[in-house]
């Protein structure tokens, strides 16, 4: 699945029978104006307005003005689904978390979700290439090889991979997906455990997206969007029951989630830091991912503090979700050390996946010294390639800075790159090929 931002087109209303009514560029004031004269593409532009301002009471007002002055005659066909957001959008602003946000960073959409500096036994995100690495070549002569979303959530002990996928069906629709390892050292499934119908009771539409199963082992948060998400991909949270099955999702409500995308939320009990990725705020292509201090007990802020739109919306910027006098930086130390003692004492060497659920995690464990001087080669690759994208994306910030200059080097280094990644693939085919002769799988 490729991710796209979700872009509201704004001044662009497309009607039912498929006509585009163009209108003319103008400010929420200049909306008001013209929609107080009866002018019914003003009052659905004003409602846009209002609505990705965080005015979702002004937004439902506009709307139902419209949908009066429109009665008998076509409306524009997102009306009905900007009105449910709208009025789902004033229920959660009465209901906003009160959350402390440490910082910020701006990445890439690609590959966000390395960002997510998880402490390993809180799990790890990783790309699709462990999950088909580790399907049964029965399973895939059955079920056809999935087209894996990453990020892939991974327990610590390696032994559940949780990730979103198309399912075996005509739906347009797709699925999560668990992988669990068996005693014996063989994987069951995967199973499909949730799809976008159970979240929205909506079998053709919606998708699901980054799934982030806590440590408990119980409690999932993941992404969706459909009918009932408040604009892209909103964050929902389900729990496992006692007989395996996953509960009906809820909706984590704000500032979690917006009229934008907000792709994925985890929290790391043991750092006490939690992450989530946006793309509100941020330019096209990007995404934000904050930084907070998770709490056991949620705490709403009053639906008449000043500003709440601004601290939903996030508008208000970091420091105004700050206690004052506080300081997160014994916070960030312990992340850090924790990391140092994963580094020491956690971390493997690497996570290399064989056919048969097998996962390498050092060069000790292969048994061919041909696909263990393979796989030294293939990690010295994997080594350049990421100091070769660091590179990249020092020179990408230094182009949004305003050196147009290095334009062409960003584009022969995206090109690069690209032929990059594909030698990688093809050499760790290469090493699997060389490996899987010497053991029984």
């Amino acid at each position: 699945m490729t991710l796209k931002p979700y872009i509201q087109k704004t001044f662009l209303l497309v009607l039912a029978a498929g006509s585009v009514f163009t209108l003319p560029a103008m400010t929420r004031e200049e909306a008001q104006k013209a929609a107080a004269k009866g002018n019914t593409a003003a009052m659905l532009e004003l409602a846009r307005m209002a609505y990705d301002s965080y005015d979702f009471e002004q937004a439902v007002d506009a709307l139902d003005t419209y949908r009066t002055k429109m009665r008998g005659k076509e409306m524009a066909a997102d009306v009905e689904t900007l009105l449910e957001r709208a009025e789902l959008g004033a229920s959660m602003l009465d209901r906003v978390e009160k959350v402390q946000i440490i910082d910020s960073i701006e990445a890439d959409l690609d590959g966000f979700y390395d960002y997510f500096s998880l402490t390993l036994p809180c799990g790890t995100l990783t790309d699709g290439d462990i999950v088909t690495r580790v399907l049964s070549p029965q399973w895939v002569v059955d079920h056809g090889k999935p087209e894996v979303d990453a990020p892939v959530f991974v327990t610590e002990d390696g032994d559940v991979m949780l990730w979103t996928a198309k399912g075996n069906n005509e739906s347009t629709n797709n699925s999560i997906w668990m992988l669990e390892r068996l005693a014996d050292g063989t994987w069951d499934g995967p199973t499909e455990i949730l799809n976008s119908g159970k979240v929205f009771d909506d079998a053709e539409g919606g998708e699901v997206f980054a799934p982030f199963l806590m440590s408990d082992g119980v409690t999932l948060y993941f992404a969706a969007k459909g009918s009932g998400s408040l604009g892209g991909y909103d964050v929902f949270i389900t729990r496992r029951d006692e007989d395996g099955t996953f509960l009906q999702p809820q909706n984590i409500g704000m500032p979690y989630n917006s009229p934008a995308n907000d792709y994925l939320f985890a929290i790391d009990e043991l750092a006490g830091i939690g992450w989530w990725a946006t793309d509100r705020n941020s330019t096209p292509g990007k995404v934000t991912i904050y930084r907070f201090v998770p709490s056991d007990l949620r705490v709403n802020y009053s639906p008449d503090t000043p500003g709440l739109a601004g601290l939903a919306s996030l508008s208000a910027g970091v420091t105004a979700t700050q206690e004052p006098g506080a300081d997160y930086k014994a916070i960030l130390d312990n992340l850090d050390r924790l990391h140092t003692t994963d580094d020491a004492i956690y971390a493997p060497d690497f996570r290399f996946a064989l056919p048969g659920g097998v996962v390498y995690t050092s060069l000790d464990d292969f048994r061919n010294p041909g696909a263990r001087r393979l796989m030294q080669t293939y990690l010295d690759s994997v080594d350049k390639a990421s100091i070769d994208r660091q590179e990249l994306e020092d020179l990408r910030r230094s182009y949004h800075r305003g050196n147009l200059a290095v334009k062409q080097e960003i584009l022969n280094r995206e090109k690069a790159l690209l032929e990059t990644d594909a030698r990688l693939q093809s050499m760790a085919n290469e090493v699997v090929k060389a490996e899987v002769g010497t053991r029984a799988y």
